[in-house]
């Protein structure tokens, strides 16, 4: 039993320092809390629901679901985020895959993406930037 007890310590100790495989990350660079983070098809006239379930620290890193890609990998989508004062950052067309790392920030009214994927080069996209009425 003891043995039994050992070796289900020691597969959750190394399942903790595993990456995720089956998701896409958000990085928060616009210099304040993010409340809301959203993926969409360009096809879609609103942004449906927002992907995380608490707001995000300047800096702070979360990961979706890959299922968030309803178009499949490869694909472009749009991706938007509301900051707590009510600044929104929106970027069209982006090409997106699994294991993805998004990254949003803003200068002045330009929004600014930057898509770090697990290998290869980073791909920066420009959009909009401003503050919600």
């Amino acid at each position: 039993m003891a043995a039994v007890l050992a070796a289900l310590i020691v597969m959750c100790l190394g399942a903790c320092g595993k990456e995720n495989t089956n998701v896409v990350y958000f990085q928060n660079g616009m210099g304040e809390t993010v409340d809301g983070f959203y993926i969409s098809s360009p096809e879609e006239d609103s942004w449906g629901d927002k992907l995380n379930t608490a707001s995000i620290v300047s800096d702070g890193k979360i990961h979706v679901d890959a299922e968030c890609l309803a178009e499949g990998a490869g694909a472009l989508y749009d991706v938007a985020c509301i900051t707590s004062s009510a600044y929104v950052c929106e970027i069209y067309e982006v090409e997106l895959n699994i294991g993805d790392t998004i990254t949003l920030s803003v200068n002045g009214e330009e929004g600014k993406c930057v898509v770090t994927p697990k290998e290869g080069e980073e791909r920066e996209y420009t959009g909009y930037a401003y503050q919600q009425e």
